[in-house]
């Protein structure tokens, strides 16, 4: 689980790098990132029998979501201008 992880967040962080005009891959690129980092606490959750990771997970997915929203209409405000 945890080289799924790293995976994510290195293909997150490289698509960051190289795709900087293009918006909306960039949170596309933020959720691949955040997706990575949930993995991470998951395995390390289900690794040390606890309960924490998964409610950091869940905390995490939250604020992705509320991040992708704002983010999206953000774009859309700024492409009717």
């Amino acid at each position: 689980m945890y080289l799924i992880s790293a995976i994510l967040i290195i293909v997150g962080i490289i698509n960051i790098t190289v795709k900087i005009n293009n918006y909306l891959l960039i949170l596309i690129s933020i959720e691949l990132i955040l997706i990575g980092i949930i993995v991470g606490l998951l395995g390390m959750s289900i690794n040390m029998d606890n309960g924490t990771g998964i409610i950091f997970s869940i905390y995490i997915l939250i604020i992705g979501a509320i991040e992708s929203a704002i983010g999206l209409s953000l774009i859309v405000l700024t492409k009717k201008e």
